[in-house]
């Protein structure tokens, strides 16, 4: 589970249905965990770099 304040939140635990299941939580950022931040930042670099600004340029990339 992400580790939103919500989730900590002291009703949560209280649900029967939640209660049969342990709860683990990630850690506050893991770029591992989301590796489309990884293409985006490839992209958006080649974007600045490149300098498409029409939509054929774009399909370029």
């Amino acid at each position: 589970m992400e580790n939103a304040r919500i989730h900590h939140s002291r009703g949560l635990n209280d649900d029967e249905e939640i209660a049969l299941y342990r709860i683990k939580y990630l850690p506050p950022y893991s770029s591992f965990l989301n590796p489309i931040g990884n293409v985006i930042t490839v992209w958006k670099n080649k974007m600045i770099r490149g300098g498409a600004r029409t939509e054929p340029q774009l399909r370029i990339l």
